[in-house]
């Protein structure tokens, strides 16, 4: 996808892609090819922050959906690199990935180095697996995240996180 000239719109939701196949397609974004899955190897690191700006994308695609395929937090840290190196893509949605709280974060400082992603979906991702005193703790580090910086550094319009809590939990009503 690093080198692709005329796909604009990429629709894989509701495939199963799992957090494997999430991390190879993000890799994919900004140009790392090998897919080894050997933990030794710091190039292939999605979070090794030495990658090079040489990954940058080249790639034509402009809109990515991968709601409903159960990438996890790999997957969205993935991701988050992706974003750092891709300037294409201007709308991503990871809704329903059961993206947990370390992924969400990550994906938000991801979005400090982006300069052309205006929408990101995350909805119903991280509130199933939270209780409500820990949905207080993640709305407010998400806030302090988004205040410090990623509302004024990056090109981001649309932010959805809303949701409902498919669990039975107490964690999603807000009362």
């Amino acid at each position: 996808l690093s080198h692709n000239t005329r796909l604009l719109t990429l629709n894989l939701s509701r495939n199963d892609i799992g957090t494997e196949g999430g991390v190879a397609l993000a890799k994919s974004l900004y140009g790392v090819t090998n897919h080894s899955s050997s933990s030794s190897n710091n190039n292939n690191n999605p979070n090794n922050s030495n990658s090079s700006d040489a990954f940058r994308s080249k790639t034509a695609l402009r809109v990515i959906n991968l709601s409903h395929n159960l990438i996890g937090n790999d997957g969205a840290m993935a991701f988050s690199q992706a974003l750092r190196h891709n300037t294409s893509l201007t709308e991503v949605n990871l809704s329903d990935n059961e993206i947990g709280f370390e992924g969400m974060l990550t994906l938000m400082e991801g979005l400090k180095k982006n300069i052309t992603l205006k929408r990101l979906g995350l909805v119903d991702n991280i509130r199933r697996n939270l209780s409500r005193g820990e949905m207080a703790g993640f709305s407010y580090s998400v806030g302090r995240v988004l205040l410090k910086g990623v509302l004024q550094e990056s090109a981001l319009e649309v932010l959805e996180m809303h949701g409902s809590d498919n669990s039975g939990g107490a964690a999603a009503r807000g009362h």
